[in-house]
């Protein structure tokens, strides 16, 4: 009978149904309980948990401390396990978004000299169209056999320019309204290169040029899946201007942290002729809008001459790496 009793007590113990037994179930469970307590108090049961602890003392102090070693070296072993296999994995990253940024892909040196040059003589050409919505073509310079980027930036006729606020927003991607932008004369005329730098061997076009001091913001800023992704650097295209001119205005970042607002500055002062427009972004934020990172400021100023740290990009189908 003592033997069902407690075996009834732990059955309901461990089923977690204790709270909904029938009065004789409880009363069974209850006196199974003060039987285990008894039980705690025999000398029998002192006298094994006795030699159960004398048992353990006996063991070496060398052979526990080796157990805890060896569960340390494990957890350790899995640690680095874990950071190797983390590691790897930004290395993978990387080796992606380096692939891919430097897919089909060629850059120039600082004093514009593409290395290993294998395309000979070509021509670099633009082109945009005038106020009759007709292609104009330009040529913009060479690029020798041995690989040297020869600019000559050309004469145009400015009565065939259309006006600078109706051109700017078609081709540099200024993405916001016009009501921050402050134009001192937005009826100049204006053409832009951005887009439009092409390589030409003979009427063959091979490729694309671009600028800037770094591959990445150099692609990002130039494709529109990428446009608005971090990356400190900047790019930079050639635009001409048929009068002294500026387009200035600041423009504020709507962010998820409003301490850590970033911004769109256009400080733009144009002289009558060919400038250089310098687009360049820094830092990092998530936006409010998409919750997704990209890059916190973005500045645009405008000069004279290429900055020093410039460099060419030649992107084609036919450069394999």
């Amino acid at each position: 009978m003592k033997a069902k009793i407690l075996v009834i007590a732990i059955f309901f113990l461990f089923t977690g149904q204790v709270h909904s037994q029938t009065q004789e179930q409880q009363e069974q469970i209850e006196k199974a309980k003060r039987m285990l307590d008894s039980i705690k108090n025999l000398p029998q049961y002192k006298e094994a948990m006795e030699r159960a602890k004398n048992a353990m003392d006996m063991i070496p102090k060398s052979v526990l401390e080796k157990g805890r070693e060896e569960n340390l070296r494990r957890k350790q072993q899995k640690e680095e396990e874990k950071k190797a296999l983390a590691a790897k994995n930004k290395i993978s990253r990387e080796k992606g978004m380096n692939e891919y940024y430097w897919r089909n892909r060629i850059a120039s040196d600082t004093a514009g000299k593409f290395e290993n040059w294998s395309f000979g003589n070509v021509e670099i050409r633009s082109r945009y169209r005038n106020k009759e919505m007709k292609w104009e073509e330009l040529k913009m310079g060479t690029i020798s056999s041995d690989g040297t980027v020869n600019i000559k930036l050309p004469a145009i006729d400015t009565f065939t320019l259309r006006t600078m606020n109706q051109h700017q927003h078609e081709t540099e991607m200024v993405l916001t309204k016009d009501e921050w932008l402050t134009y001192s004369n937005p009826n100049t005329g204006y053409f832009s290169t951005r887009f439009t730098m092409d390589i030409f061997q003979g009427e063959k076009r091979l490729g694309t040029l671009s600028l800037g001091n770094d591959v990445v913001p150099v692609v990002n800023l130039n494709s529109p899946f990428g446009y608005g992704k971090p990356g400190d650097g900047y790019t930079a295209f050639w635009v001409y201007v048929s009068e002294t001119n500026s387009i200035t205005g600041t423009k504020s970042m709507e962010t998820a942290n409003p301490n850590d607002a970033g911004k769109i500055t256009h400080n733009l002062h144009f002289k009558q002729g060919w400038n250089i427009i310098k687009v360049k972004v820094s830092g990092k934020i998530n936006t409010l809008r998409t919750g997704k990172e990209q890059w916190k400021n973005k500045e645009h100023t405008a000069m004279t001459s290429l900055p020093s740290d410039c460099k060419f990009f030649f992107l084609s189908p036919e450069i394999k790496h």
